[in-house]
């Protein structure tokens, strides 16, 4: 959990999730979400394949940190945590994340290296549902953004040629946020754009649980 593993080198972008509904509560499927991960070579002689850089958790609901672990990450990988909701099947394990990070800080994996701090992007209903946890663990966070539709963030930069910028769409899926003049809607989708170097912007959608 708290060792950092050697993946192929690049982007990759990981579903760890069985199935996206309630059903996941009542054990009848097996829940998850999804990993945005990119993993520099170290050395030649490590022929294409290095630790993780920036590593973007989205939407980890029901069973994530099982699954994430179960795939060879670690607490370590983790460089952003995205929520685009605030139904449980999106940010069920939320709190475990963080406690898992917090005790990273402790060194109670008897890490080899100081963790960095973690940037929390999440709508404005899964900001309101979770604000208390947020604070409770402010050390470990870098920054906490509530992501609004048309927003763009960057998460990563290197060397200012190499970029992850994440912009937040409008997303048509209630929640339970209480904000009358939205009616409710602060969902958002994620369209997360890939640069690397002068080679074309590469993009991947996440849209939620959009209409």
């Amino acid at each position: 959990l708290y060792t950092q593993r050697v993946h192929d080198s690049g982007w990759h972008f990981v579903v760890l999730q069985r199935w996206n509904s309630f059903t996941q509560a009542m054990r009848a499927s097996e829940g998850g979400g999804y990993f945005l991960f990119h993993s520099r070579e170290e050395d030649s002689a490590k022929k294409g394949r290095g630790r993780i850089d920036v590593g973007v958790v989205i939407d980890p609901g029901y069973g994530f940190v099982k699954n994430f672990v179960s795939e060879g990450f670690g607490v370590l990988d983790i460089t952003a945590i995205v929520i685009t909701n605030d139904h449980p099947d999106h940010l069920a394990d939320v709190g475990s994340l963080v406690n898992l990070l917090v005790e990273l800080k402790k060194n109670r994996g008897g890490t080899y290296r100081k963790p960095s701090k973690v940037e929390m992007l999440l709508s404005r209903g899964a900001f309101e549902r979770l604000s208390s946890l947020i604070e409770s663990a402010r050390d470990v966070f870098r920054d906490t953004v509530v992501l609004e539709p048309g927003m763009k963030y960057d998460v990563w930069c290197r060397d200012g040629t190499s970029t992850l910028a994440l912009q937040a769409c409008h997303a048509l899926h209630r929640d339970a946020s209480d904000l009358s003049n939205r009616e409710g809607f602060d969902s958002v989708g994620i369209i997360a754009e890939i640069r690397c170097g002068v080679g074309p912007v590469r993009s991947i959608g996440i849209p939620s649980d959009t209409k």
